[in-house]
């Protein structure tokens, strides 16, 4: 539907304006990356033949190639499962010039395809919140993306994880 709409296609357009070649372009690819997607279950029989879902190394919490990356991430990332991946997102985080109030955070990675990815943060690892700084909303680019997001320092002390979701 949200493809017609903005198409235009038997429906009012969304939203009402000119058509842009270049969204209906950005829609086309993204709707195409998710339909090519397997599922985890696929992902799985691809990875770990002949047992696939039901082989133990196949398990979410699995890490049969010891990277520190479990299968869930493996697969959400679009990495090979069996092959170690020291950083398998390009996950980085620098402060500049020093990790104290003044300096700034500089979180980098790159955003899988057809996954959402949110940065969290904590002061204390119990509680985990949206980083809220410009541009750490929930996206679904059609493509792999370097994303970077840039904040001042703010805390003494504050930890960071990226939360990505195939919704």
């Amino acid at each position: 539907m949200l493809r017609k709409r903005i198409l235009g296609d038997g429906v009012p357009l969304m939203p009402q304006s000119e058509l842009d070649p270049a969204a209906e372009t950005l829609l086309r690819a993204y709707i195409a990356e998710l339909t090519s997607r397997p599922t985890y279950a696929e992902w799985q029989t691809t990875h770990f033949p002949p047992d696939g879902p039901l082989s133990p190394q196949a398990a979410p919490t699995a890490d049969p190639d010891a990277d520190g990356a479990p299968n869930r991430l493996e697969y959400l990332a679009a990495t090979p499962p069996t092959s170690p991946n020291a950083n398998p997102l390009a996950i980085n985080l620098v402060t500049t010039p020093t990790p104290a109030p003044g300096g700034e955070y500089i979180f980098t990675f790159l955003h899988p395809a057809a996954r959402s990815a949110i940065v969290e943060t904590s002061t204390d690892l119990a509680t985990w919140t949206r980083w809220l700084v410009p541009g750490n909303t929930p996206t679904w680019p059609a493509t792999d993306t370097p994303r970077e997001l840039r904040a001042p320092v703010d805390a003494d002390r504050r930890f960071f994880r990226l939360r990505l979701d195939e919704r």
